[in-house]
């Protein structure tokens, strides 16, 4: 640790002595470049709407994961917008992670769900739409 501190205290002596008082060494340009490189791509500054459009449908699919199938597309949709991001970005920010995680949570359980309630017997679903007409019938619906 203490060469990584001398090394980078003789970059900023190296660039305080420039030539004709100037101060605008290669390091300083580079620094500026990647930081520039890194705010735009293609002349358009870097926005995180990717990133919030994958956090509120990672939200949407676990909220949503109990109806099976909307909480199945809302989280693939959000994993898909969550690496979008990334790419946009080039890093993964705090919002394309909570996208990228209650997007694949909600897809999980929705799938889970769905599964559940396709393998359940004919027998279990002829019985709960019984008790549903018995249920309606004494609350006189």
């Amino acid at each position: 640790m203490g060469a990584e501190w001398n090394n980078n205290y003789e970059k900023d002596e190296n660039m305080n002595n420039s030539e004709n008082g100037q101060n605008n060494s290669n390091y300083y340009q580079n620094e500026q470049d990647y930081a520039f490189q890194m705010l735009t791509r293609n002349g358009k500054p870097k926005t995180r709407g990717w990133a919030v459009a994958s956090m509120v449908l990672g939200i949407l699919s676990v909220v949503c994961c109990c109806f099976g199938w909307s909480g199945i597309l809302m989280g693939a949709g959000a994993v898909i917008l969550a690496i979008v991001s990334r790419r946009n970005l080039g890093f993964f920010d705090g919002m394309t992670i909570a996208g990228l995680i209650l997007g694949i949570f909600g897809f999980v359980f929705g799938a889970t769900i769905l599964i559940y309630t396709y393998t359940l017997p004919p027998e279990f679903w002829e019985e709960y739409f019984k008790e549903l007409e018995n249920m309606s019938d004494a609350n006189g619906v």
